[in-house]
């Protein structure tokens, strides 16, 4: 029986062992010196005769109040990549990473794909002139601009917070491209041997955990990206079905939504070109209610009203999928990332605007640059506008109030004390930080603006002593206030 149980992975071993050997007698025969012209002309036609396809998602996600004006903020729980994604921060340190920035935007999960029906090679590298880039996987080549870190003492790790948010830019330099369809054995049943190499896919990447963010963005079609590092016999090999990046950045894109006194809110585009599919989103008690608007034309409004019935979160999921289609994703790609995001997009409580990025704008901010040249590129990020109504702006404010009042009278009683806000502002999940930012704009109370201050310290030091190992958004646990959430090894 034992044998029986083991056979399966004896199986993968052997497939994946054969797979190496052919990779690495591929990669002897390309760069040996003494490859015949004619070799060197089949494997160039190939090339020639085969398109390079590049195809990429990802969001921008940004803050502001019931005025329309954005906010720099900083999510005080951003724990969502598996431990193997690099990061800017030092590798001691697991605070003052990307949650110690305060910025306009953040960039989350560009996924980069690449479709190709031949192993080839190609150089990589992603700029982000007006942002700092914080994550990525696999490993680069050269991040810049350079990190300058603090000692690495209890109270100053992680990166420079001085250092200006430009002039990101990763290279990945030359990466290599497997077609899944090369992974699959010869076989009379063409189903087995459709499993077979999906398996073997599985095998050489690193197992799935429980990222919802990450790993769901591997349900596609696309080529398998090969990076190796170091030299032999040291070197080390990673794969995976995509580059992976993020970042932040102080910029402002062209699009606001400022609330009305009836509820409604009015979306202004200030930019030269249309910006389509605009979902205006509401969660509340685990439903949502969504209307979607087809475009908003260059430099004019249009008035965003709520719908009127609430519902789960599968028909929103079903058209934000279509219209990430219509702007050119493949169906699964499409699915991979709502599937990846629909948690935060369709699942976190308030009020949001969800909007596709004019291309022109993503190229001009974020360029990408693929030697040689593909066939196709397609660039759709989402950008994401966190709103906080007048009523949500008051229902903080009125915590805040009563959190001061309590700290007041236990300082006079010399008692302990814990913020009775503290609960309710979990629930905000990693809008909280700027939901009491917000407030210290709005209210002219010193002693208001000292309580926001002191609870935004309160949060983020609960954060910071337990950043580590989250596996689970805390914002699906039942009972917040008595769950150890951010639990270490």
């Amino acid at each position: 029986m034992k044998c029986l149980f083991l056979l399966p992975s004896l199986v993968g071993a052997l497939i994946c062992c054969t797979f190496a050997i052919n990779l690495t007698a591929n990669s002897k025969q390309v760069d040996s010196s003494d490859l015949s012209n004619s070799d060197t002309e089949t494997t160039n036609g190939q090339l020639a005769d085969s398109p390079l396809i590049v195809h990429e998602w990802g969001t921008f996600t940004s803050f502001s109040g019931s005025d329309g004006i954005h906010l720099a903020f900083r999510p005080l729980v951003e724990n969502d990549l598996p431990h193997f994604v690099s990061t800017i921060r030092p590798t001691w340190s697991r605070l003052f990473s990307k949650q110690s920035i305060r910025a306009i935007q953040r960039m989350e999960t560009p996924i980069t794909y690449f479709y190709t029906d031949v192993e080839r090679d190609v150089e990589v590298n992603v700029e982000f002139p007006e942002g700092l880039l914080t994550e990525y996987f696999p490993p680069v080549r050269a991040v810049l601009p350079e990190m300058k870190s603090f000692a690495p003492t209890p109270f100053q790790q992680g990166i420079d917070p001085k250092i200006p948010l430009e002039n990101g830019k990763l290279d990945w330099g030359t990466i290599h491209l497997i077609p899944p369809q090369s992974l699959r054995p010869v076989l009379n049943d063409e189903e087995l041997s459709r499993r077979i190499g999906h398996g073997v896919e599985k095998l050489l990447m690193e197992p799935e955990q429980r990222y919802p963010h990450y790993f769901a963005a591997r349900n596609t079609d696309s080529a398998i990206v090969q990076v190796r590092t170091g030299e032999a016999p040291n070197s080390i090999d990673y794969f995976e079905k995509f580059l992976f990046y993020r970042g932040v950045g102080n910029f402002d894109l062209p699009i606001s939504a400022k609330e009305a006194t009836d509820g409604t809110f009015t979306l202004s585009n200030t930019g030269d070109e249309e910006i389509r599919s605009i979902f205006l989103i509401e969660v509340k008690n685990e439903a949502v209610r969504f209307r979607k608007f087809d475009r908003v034309e260059a430099q004019s409004n249009i008035t965003l009203e709520h719908a009127s019935d609430w519902s789960d979160i599968e028909p929103l999921a079903t058209e934000m999928t279509s219209a990430l289609v219509e702007e050119g994703l493949y169906e699964k790609e499409a699915r991979s990332m709502v599937e990846c995001w629909k948690s935060s997009w369709f699942g976190e409580e308030g009020t949001r605007v969800l909007y596709m990025v004019p291309t022109h704008i993503t190229e001009t901010l974020l360029p990408l640059n693929v030697t040689p040249q593909p066939d196709e590129v397609v660039r759709v990020l989402v950008g994401r506008m966190e709103i906080m109504p007048k009523e949500t702006e008051q229902r903080v404010l009125d915590l805040v109030t009563k959190s001061a009042e309590a700290r007041t009278q236990a300082t006079q009683n010399k008692t302990e004390f814990k913020s009775p806000a503290l609960k309710s502002l979990l629930s905000m999940g990693r809008l909280a930080e700027p939901a009491l930012s917000r407030i210290r704009v709005l209210s002219t109370d010193q002693s208001i603006q000292t309580e926001a201050n002191q609870l935004i310290r309160e949060l983020k030091a609960s954060t910071d002593q337990h950043v580590s190992n989250v596996e689970i958004p805390w914002q699906n646990l039942p009972n917040l206030s008595e769950v150890a959430i951010w639990s270490s090894n």
